[in-house]
């Protein structure tokens, strides 16, 4: 046989098993690794032109190659970006508001507030160094576009984002497979549009000045909304799924509108406009 079919063969071989663990043992994103390691398959290219015509030494040489590769890889390829920091905090406290753009696709995504930094962002397979993580000056406002580092599909994404607390934000989040984690909380929140996909998502709502607006779609999914008792509340819901807003003490409006008792548009309050599937839709106050 000869070693061009030999390398083929071996190379169908490795990806096939590769994407049989992927799928159905452990996920570690076979596409990323390819992506990020690729220079390995030039040293495994190296040894075949090397040894081309032996076709056993090819064939043992690839093989020991290929093991030391992946023992390397193994200790210390774990596709894993450091932490990636952006701007002073006094810089960002002059703008009237900063929007955030966070492209995630499928994982897992955790996004919280901090009081250390204006920005950070840590886990696998996301831009950083200025490619797609850029903050734009302009009308007195900041832009922040996270994107990941592949657009191909994939569940083993992880990303922990983090944002400071004092900044006036508007959100904007599109996540598809994915578990996400959204604390909004402590954040000086001023917008949010989240959209999930077929998702399981929690998302946390304090108390704010002013009316915030908020716009959730999502698909047939899981979806947890906590919400401050003391907090005035409007929520439109198109829900096609389960959820439990009869119990949470509101009046029922029209056009499938509810409100907090003596709600006024004078109050400050979360305005919630929720398109939803066939999803399971709860409430809940803390």
């Amino acid at each position: 046989m000869k070693p061009t079919k030999i390398l083929i063969g071996l190379a169908f071989v490795i990806l096939g098993i590769l994407f049989f663990i992927d799928a159905f043992i452990a996920k570690f994103d076979v596409m990323l690794y390819l992506i990020n390691f690729w220079p390995a398959l030039l040293i495994l290219l190296g040894v075949f032109v090397m040894t081309k015509h032996k076709p056993m030494l090819s064939v043992i040489a690839i093989v020991i190659t290929a093991l030391l590769l992946a023992g390397v890889l193994a200790k210390y390829g774990h596709v894993k970006f450091k932490t990636a920091d952006f701007g002073d905090i006094t810089r960002f406290q002059n703008y009237s508001a900063v929007n955030a753009k966070i492209n995630f696709g499928g994982g897992k995504l955790n996004f919280e507030g901090t009081d250390e930094k204006v920005l950070s962002i840590s886990g696998k397979d996301y831009n950083y160094e200025g490619r797609k993580l850029n903050i734009i000056e302009s009308q007195n406002k900041a832009f922040i576009d996270l994107s990941p580092a592949s657009n191909f599909i994939t569940t083993s994404r992880e990303w922990d984002i983090r944002i400071y607390k004092g900044i006036p934000l508007e959100l904007s989040i599109g996540s598809g497979g994915a578990k996400n984690f959204v604390n909004l909380k402590d954040i000086n929140l001023k917008s949010a549009d989240l959209n999930f996909g077929a998702a399981d998502s929690e998302v946390y709502f304090g108390k704010y000045t002013g009316k915030i607006n908020v716009k959730i779609n999502t698909g047939v999914s899981s979806l947890k909304i906590y919400l401050n008792k003391d907090e005035k509340l409007k929520i439109k819901a198109n829900i096609l799924g389960s959820h439990n807003l009869e119990k949470l003490g509101l009046l029922k409006q029209e056009n499938h509108t509810w409100t907090s008792p003596a709600f006024s548009e004078e109050n400050d309050y979360l305005y919630l406009d929720l398109n939803a599937g066939l999803a399971s839709v709860q409430f809940i106050y803390e």
